[in-house]
């Protein structure tokens, strides 16, 4: 990969991932589906399919897992990418382990508590928490899916990236839910010469139908599936995204915050409900925790008596999610 296209692609991440992407609410209908053997749910088909073809191939469910992540990395940018991080929870049959990958991201070495700048009203300017480079934190997500993948898979690194490659390569339709997301967030877009190079068309958004190629996304998975996740946070990736941050004047990762970056192993968090263990993610998610407290308030209640959809089930519902996100706040 030349190094304009490494710079490229670290634009594209140094501005992707902070944009606030809001999907527009859309209704669809939808169908059961049944099977007997596996069965892999992302939010996007074409990473699912990715994930169904590695278990036909042979891989096991942590080798789809990290297979479909990276076929969403293409698919789903609003939400998925090689700029973000998260969590992986796994459960080994054989032995009856469990285990939990917290690779959120982290706060740059440069990162003060007034780094922001706040208007009278206590507003931050230029939005800058969640737009441009100085919201950009240290992303975690290749190192996640690399330590998951070398821990508890059974493929290479270049076999589980190889399907998102080729969709990278090839192109896809752009969806109702993808258009909808570079529309509402058109101005934004258009403020990053490269993320605007990638998302959008001629200077507008993609309309449902069109194909969209990422041939610089492309080619960075092709140099990490040949390199691994070092090229990332210690090589020429890492280099080009400091060489960003520092060009932009407000960007504070650099390549000491790449090549410091860890995921971290945690243990799961238990409860249980009616009977049922119920196993989650460990803090710093605040979902796990707060699953297994919804459910023990639930638990109180015959949420099943009180009838599907019901005004009384919705009404228990609505208060114990009221308690719970006040906990959590």
């Amino acid at each position: 990969m030349n190094s304009s296209g490494c710079i490229a692609m670290a634009a594209a991440l140094a501005a992707i991932a902070v944009l606030v992407l809001a999907v527009p609410g859309q209704v669809q209908a939808s169908k059961l589906i049944e099977g007997k053997t596996g069965m892999v749910a992302t939010a996007h088909p074409l990473a699912s399919l990715i994930g169904e073809e590695v278990l036909k191939k042979g891989g096991n469910a942590v080798d789809a897992a990290v297979a479909a992540a990276f076929g969403l990395g293409v698919a789903e940018p609003n939400a998925s990418g090689l700029g973000g991080g998260g969590f992986i929870l796994i459960y080994r049959a054989k032995t009856k382990d469990l285990v939990a990958i917290d690779y959120r991201e982290v706060a740059p070495l440069k990162a003060t508590p007034d780094m922001y700048k706040l208007t009278a009203d206590g507003k931050v300017i230029d939005n800058e928490i969640t737009v441009g480079h100085k919201a950009v934190a240290v992303p975690g997500t290749l190192a996640g899916l690399t330590l998951a993948l070398k821990k508890y898979g059974t493929m290479s690194l270049k076999d589980v990236m190889a399907p998102a490659i080729q969709i990278a390569e090839d192109g896809y339709l752009v969806s109702m839910t993808l258009n909808g997301m570079m529309k509402d967030n058109f101005e934004k877009l258009s403020k990053f010469p490269a993320a605007a190079k990638v998302y959008l068309k001629d200077g507008l958004p993609y309309e449902p139908g069109d194909r969209i190629r990422l041939t610089d996304l492309a080619k960075t998975y092709r140099l990490i599936a040949a390199k691994g996740p070092d090229v990332f946070y210690k090589g020429e990736i890492a280099e080009a995204i400091e060489k960003e941050m520092k060009a932009s004047g407000k960007g504070l990762i650099t390549r000491e915050d790449l090549a410091g970056y860890q995921p971290v192993m945690r243990t799961p968090v238990s409860g249980s409900y009616r009977g049922y263990e119920i196993i989650s993610m460990a803090p710093p998610s605040s979902g796990g925790t707060h699953i297994i407290q919804l459910l023990n308030i639930l638990e109180g209640y015959d949420i099943a008596g009180l009838g599907y959809n019901t005004t009384a089930s919705l009404h228990v519902m609505a208060e114990a999610m009221k308690r719970v996100f006040a906990d959590r706040s």
